[in-house]
């Protein structure tokens, strides 16, 4: 995995919970302090005294606040608290260790502390374990080691390792091939709104890659996919679903009726993850239907 993408999904993780929003299920359980509202004059007292959750609240105060940063405190300070066991501390020491921040990058040693952590209950640990054995960190890959600490992961709700045990159904790498359980990981992916998972569906029953090829199908998850890649970036005015149809779901490829089939596929997408309602998804309809009917380019 790279630095990046671990920094963005611990800090995503972060800021969502900080700022009070739900995430998937146990994902971020004992990742708060209680220790959130205290000045930092009183939480450094708390830590210098020995507490845990101080010292933990801390490296985040030192890692997260741009007006605080400094790897050096944050990763020292991650360091006391896990040096007591508290296993979000050894999570955040295990991501910094790894990506060299506040110190040289050492995988083996994040490893161990990815395993301690998991062990504490951490779910996304277990994901980056089996990142790890996945892709070979810290030695040959192994892709049959690493499904059950990416199935621990994705069955807590975490859309990463939905994707890849997804992918390793798809591919029948690690695991018996099996299609089937290859969209089901997929779908699960997607009602967490991850991109890739849509696009993988898409390229699936584009290509016929364990199911039967079906255009209409794959245009209604290619809409998806793209609904979910402008999800941040959409603007006010037509709901978000009616924005995604309105710029992607017609294709000259279909012919108007397999147009109107995708768009109704897509739509129920939408219903079943909950992304659109049924007031938004009547306006997304009508916004769609106009705009097949109109198009010159959409075969009859």
């Amino acid at each position: 995995m790279s630095i990046k993408a671990k920094i963005a999904a611990v800090t995503a993780l972060a800021m969502l919970v900080m700022a009070g929003h739900a995430v998937a299920d146990d994902l971020a359980t004992g990742y708060t302090t209680g220790l959130e509202g205290l000045k930092l004059k009183e939480v450094t007292t708390r830590a210098e005294a020995g507490e845990a959750a101080a010292q933990l609240e801390l490296g985040h105060r030192y890692y997260y606040d741009k007006h605080l940063k400094d790897d050096k405190q944050a990763l020292a300070w991650f360091q006391k608290a896990a040096a007591q066991n508290l296993p979000w501390a050894e999570y955040e020491t295990a991501v910094m260790t790894e990506n060299g921040e506040g110190t040289a990058p050492d995988p083996a040693t994040a490893l161990q502390w990815y395993q301690k952590a998991a062990a504490g209950g951490v779910i996304l640990a277990d994901y980056d374990i089996g990142v790890s054995l996945l892709m070979g960190e810290t030695g040959p890959a192994d892709a049959a080691a690493a499904q059950p600490y990416l199935k621990l992961a994705a069955e807590a709700g975490e859309p990463r390792a939905e994707y890849l045990l997804g992918m390793m159904y798809r591919d029948g790498k690690g695991v018996a091939q099996d299609s089937a359980e290859a969209v089901r990981w997929f779908r699960e992916s997607v009602k967490r709104r991850f991109q890739p998972a849509a696009e993988a569906l898409e390229v699936m029953y584009r290509d016929g890659t364990g199911v039967d090829k079906d255009p209409v199908t794959s245009h209604a998850w290619r809409t998806m996919s793209q609904y979910l890649q402008n999800y941040d970036q959409m603007k006010a005015g037509l709901p978000a679903g009616a924005k995604a149809t309105y710029y992607y779901l017609v294709t000259p490829k279909l012919s108007k009726e397999d147009n109107l089939k995708a768009w109704e596929m897509y739509a129920g997408f939408m219903r079943e993850f909950g992304f659109i309602d049924d007031t938004e998804d009547g306006k997304a309809a009508d916004s769609i239907r106009g705009a097949i009917a109109k198009n010159p380019n959409v075969k009859p």
